[in-house]
């Protein structure tokens, strides 16, 4: 008798499915990449740039764009605008 393994590989419509194992495994992973990328960011959050945190100029920045909105009529949602500027300002300062 020949030994298979399971692949769970379905010849019919040419998918492969996962083990839970591997399910378990990739979701880990994915699990622990999101949190990582999370401390990489505060990290640099609270990075000092010449006596100054990048987290008080984003708030500075922010506050002073919310600030020039308002005035001329237009509503704004603070926390989502200054989460949003941050994290674009992150992801191209690499």
């Amino acid at each position: 008798m020949e030994n298979k393994i399971n692949t769970n590989y379905t010849p019919d419509n040419n998918t492969y499915r996962l083990d839970l194992m591997h399910r378990k495994l990739f979701k880990s992973l994915r699990d622990m990449r999101k949190e990582n990328n999370q401390i990489e960011f505060k990290n640099w959050l609270y990075t000092d740039l010449d006596n100054i945190i990048i987290e008080d100029a984003l708030n500075i920045l922010s506050d002073k764009i919310t600030v020039n909105l308002k005035l001329n009529g237009f509503y704004i949602n603070e926390k989502s605008f200054r989460d949003e500027m941050a994290t674009l300002i992150y992801n191209n300062s690499a």
